[in-house]
């Protein structure tokens, strides 16, 4: 009797969405998952069978022994912060962030740090040459031995370099240029993506390794690709900053094994990126205290406080919609802001162009805001400056109440270290201020006091 013949491996053609990731079995004009139109791509693969790693019966949680996570620090202190301590073994995080913010230096940088305690690292570039390569090396520092490069985008060739080198360190950049053999579709595409990044990820598992993958983003400032990827990975990144400015920082979006509220706070220089210990100098201007329209306040950004300038400028309009541009704060927030003040201070805003902006590219979605929105909109439709060298910290309720919010004691720590004199706070923080502050407070309970505090002008409808 013959042998029966093997089964060859079948070619399934699925749709995915190039917006969402979202997958179909056919082509269709529209997607379901997010609406957008034209968005699907054909996407030609080959059936496997993926060896299952997960436990096959359950497990009582009494017999499961608890084991300490082992982390290696980065020796970058900045980094060490919103890592918790550093890297944790068998980990992957990705790292995202606009194109020339510096992803790149930042890892040159993790790369250099981690050679210096004699850990192997591997960088894998699928983007840049050799030359630009050891280019930045030489500017960040010096070329270690510790450090091994690899020029390759097929990731099933550099897994097999992941395997016999087995580096504590793999620096992957980036994720959407990889592209697999087991795949027919392009570099870049959802599919390529999610299989890609599949595979590192195991691979990085399997070899006790740390892993960190570049991401790009899209216009909105989302990483690209399918959004299963970022439940694929243990953390993730995001580097912010102004290209106009020195500062960057460097945010935790998702972290399995830390919280996700701090931040770590550089300055690009010729020479990398520099550690700082505070920022809000970036961020405010003292001097524009004196033009109506300018608020400063204090938000947390994890276990400490940052003074953010929030401008506002409100103009009549002429069109039957007015315009509403928010930079920098929560969209929603600064529109329940605008409701609140109609409603509760009485003025006139419905026919008025606003424009609101947080000074220096920050965005903050933080509630202690929402007082200095209200502030900043109030002084510019009276165009009444508010008095000098005054923070303000609050947030507010759909009826105009002001409610408590936490830190309130770093936040006036902050304050006072930058030369302010008096802060406009709750009054039900009043209470936990147990310490005398050489700040002047004044605190209220309602929006309404603002209007007669400040002697803004009150616009009826």
């Amino acid at each position: 009797m013959a042998a029966p013949k093997k089964l060859a491996k079948k070619d399934v053609t699925t749709f995915s969405c190039v917006s969402c990731g979202a997958s179909y079995t056919k082509w269709q004009g529209k997607c379901d998952s997010c609406g957008e139109w034209n968005s699907l791509e054909s996407q030609d693969l080959i059936t496997q069978k993926i060896p299952n790693t997960l436990y096959e019966k359950p497990v009582s949680l009494a017999e499961i022994t608890l084991k300490e996570t082992p982390r290696l620090a980065s020796a970058i202190d900045e980094l060490d912060r919103i890592l918790g301590g550093g890297f944790v073994i068998e980990s992957t995080m990705l790292l995202g962030g606009s194109p020339g913010i510096g992803k790149s230096t930042l890892t040159m940088q993790i790369a250099q740090s981690m050679a210096k305690q004699k850990r192997k690292v591997l960088y894998i570039s699928g983007e840049e040459s050799q030359q630009q390569i050891v280019l930045r090396a030489q500017r960040l520092g010096e070329k270690s031995k510790h450090i091994s490069l690899l020029i390759a985008n097929d990731i099933d060739v550099i897994c097999q370099h992941i395997s016999e080198l087995k580096p504590d360190l793999v620096i992957l950049d980036s994720i959407q240029v990889m592209q697999s053999n087991q795949l027919s579709a392009m570099s870049g595409s959802v599919t390529q993506v999610r299989c890609c990044a599949d595979i590192f990820i195991r691979c990085i598992k399997n070899n006790n390794g740390i892993g960190i993958m570049i991401g790009h983003i899209t216009r909105d400032g989302n990483l690209a690709g399918p959004k299963v990827l970022e439940h694929m990975v243990d953390s993730i990144f995001y580097l912010e900053g102004d290209h106009r400015l020195g500062y960057r920082l460097l945010r935790a979006h998702k972290n399995r094994y830390f919280a996700t509220d701090e931040v770590g706070l550089f300055e690009m220089k010729k020479d990398g990126l520099k550690e700082l210990k505070s920022i809000s100098n970036y961020f405010i201007d003292t001097s524009t205290l004196k033009y109506p329209g300018t608020a400063i306040a204090a938000v947390e950004q994890g276990s400490r406080s940052i003074l953010v300038e929030v401008q506002a400028l409100v103009v009549g309009s002429g069109l039957a919609a007015p315009k509403r541009h928010l930079v920098g704060v929560d969209v929603h927030r600064a529109n329940l802001m605008i409701a609140t003040l109609e409603k509760n201070c009485g003025m006139s805003l419905a026919n008025k162009d606003i424009f609101i902006s947080l000074i220096g590219g920050l965005k903050i979605q933080e509630a202690a805001l929402d007082l200095a929105i209200c502030v900043a909109l109030l002084s510019s439709l009276s165009n009444t400056a508010l008095p000098m060298n005054m923070g303000i910290i609050g947030e507010v309720g759909l009826c105009g109440e002001l409610r408590s919010v936490s830190q309130i004691k770093q936040r006036l720590i902050e304050f006072e270290r930058l030369g302010f004199t008096q802060c406009l706070i709750p009054k039900g923080n009043e209470k936990q201020i147990l310490t005398e502050s050489n700040l002047s407070l004044h605190s209220i309970s309602h929006l309404s006091q603002i209007v007669e505090k400040f002697d803004f002008k009150n616009e009826k409808k």
